[in-house]
């Protein structure tokens, strides 16, 4: 029911808000601080034979971050899949009870409801739609990690979660929820970027293309924050696969 579902929710904004504050999906960069340390070790201390012991302490650092940045990274596909179904549960509902009302209304065509169903947004709570806001900001950052170097277990399921992240946002767009235009400033730039990409599929395309009114929403008269997605835009018209898909 509704006073769970806050509950949930609401229990998991702390933690969200920790992970994003701290950045701690991300693995330290330890690598140039390690190198400045071995420097001094080999000036002062070339006796002392236990750089063995300090290389094995920094692995083990290395290891317990990596683990760390791992959990974060987890934590966010969780609360990723957690929206998606609350979402989905609400969707099913009020498709439900539109059909309903559907059947006594003699006088309401089925065309006429569906152009009600698109000028009306549906309620969510305000729980569930702060966790939500705060994973679609996480966007940006863990494609940015989805593309780092070296690739490492954190990369990998990065790549997973922003994929969960990206269907969240979607359900909440096709879904008509309150404020759906606030999912899709990070979405749509990545979406593109996906559907340029040389493993992208004609799935990927047509996801782009089902959120295609979302483009309205982004201000293209603001050059500096636009260029680089008109860009994308532009690549598009010379794409095989846009071709083959349109």
């Amino acid at each position: 029911n509704k006073s769970r579902a806050r509950r949930l929710f609401a229990g998991m904004i702390p933690l969200l808000n920790k992970i994003l504050e701290e950045e701690s999906y991300f693995p330290a960069e330890t690598h140039q601080s390690e190198g400045e340390d071995s420097t001094d070790g080999r000036v002062g201390n070339d006796s002392d034979g236990d750089s063995g012991e300090g290389r094995n302490s920094r692995g083990k650092y290395e290891q317990m971050n990596e683990e760390s940045a791992s959990q974060s990274v987890l934590y966010l596909r969780c609360c990723a899949y957690l929206v998606e179904a609350y979402l989905q549960g609400l969707i099913e509902r009020t498709t439900h009870k539109r059909k309903s009302r559907n059947k006594y209304s003699n006088n309401m065509t089925i065309d006429s409801e569906n152009e009600i169903n698109l000028q009306t947004a549906v309620p969510i709570i305000d729980e569930a739609y702060q966790v939500a806001e705060i994973l679609h900001s996480t966007l940006f950052p863990l494609h940015q990690l989805s593309t780092a170097d070296p690739p490492s277990k954190t990369r990998k399921q990065s790549k997973q979660t922003l994929s969960s992240i990206f269907a969240m946002c979607e359900t909440y767009w096709h879904g008509h929820f309150e404020d759906r235009e606030q999912f899709v400033t990070q979405l749509i730039p990545l979406l593109l970027i996906k559907c340029l990409d040389v493993t992208a599929q004609k799935a990927d395309i047509k996801r782009l293309h089902s959120i295609r009114d979302a483009l309205n929403l982004l201000d293209f008269e603001d050059e500096e924050s636009i260029a680089s997605l008109k860009l994308h835009l532009l690549r598009t018209v010379s794409s095989p696969l846009f071709l083959q898909t349109a």
